[in-house]
């Protein structure tokens, strides 16, 4: 998102007292969960070819666009994105770890890169996605991920994933001061935060559930 959109939606977000505030809550909470769009550079492009490249379905309409480099015959080590980025972001990693006897596995999450269906994600739909994949995969000696990526496998790991070791670089810890940082970026105002967070938990609460009630 460049500088004059941000300006544009500080300006929104400035004057949004004059609309009703559920409008400017569903409004937050859209742009919150929508992912700006990420492309992937010469060295990841180049990787991309080099893949084996595969379709998860994941329910009724998405389908997780998986990369696979090395021997299917070697231990699984599987890396998960954050945000707005793809599962050709850990290019300098592949390679190292092809020669050291792995094969490496990614994704491009729920919302991002050539996954279809949904536009917007959630960090338990994250997690949806992580566990998808890890049971289709199989067995998973170690699963590494960044930023929201590895917030989600934090979220996903106690439904009994068959992971033997994690990594976590940078994790999510907290997704309210995340929320709350986004706050400050766009000048959104604390009650329309605090509203978006509300009508968040009733949105996702369903699928937030499984993982349990400590949010």
């Amino acid at each position: 998102m460049n500088e004059r959109n941000i300006k544009l939606l500080r300006i929104f977000f400035s004057i949004s007292h004059i609309f009703p505030s559920p409008i400017i809550v569903r409004i937050a909470e859209h742009l919150f969960t929508t992912p700006l769009s990420s492309d992937r550079g010469g060295m990841e492009l180049k990787l991309l070819k080099k893949a084996e490249q595969f379709d998860i379905p994941q329910g009724k309409n998405n389908t997780i666009a998986t990369y696979r480099w090395g021997k299917k015959t070697d231990p699984v080590i599987l890396f998960v994105h954050g945000w707005t980025s793809t599962g050709t972001c850990f290019v300098k990693f592949i390679n190292p770890l092809i020669s050291k006897g792995y094969q490496v596995i990614s994704f491009d999450s729920i919302a991002h890169g050539k996954t279809h269906g949904a536009k917007s994600a959630s960090i338990t739909q994250w997690a949806d996605t992580v566990t998808t994949v890890v049971k289709e995969v199989g067995k998973v000696h170690c699963i590494v991920g960044h930023s929201l990526g590895a917030g989600a496998i934090v979220i996903a790991v106690p439904s009994k994933l068959s992971v033997n070791k994690i990594v976590l670089i940078s994790p999510v810890t907290n997704i309210i001061k995340v929320t709350e940082q986004f706050a400050k970026i766009f000048l959104i105002p604390k009650k329309i935060i605090n509203g978006m967070h509300h009508y968040a938990w009733d949105k996702y609460n369903k699928s937030a559930s499984k993982y349990g009630d400590n949010w």
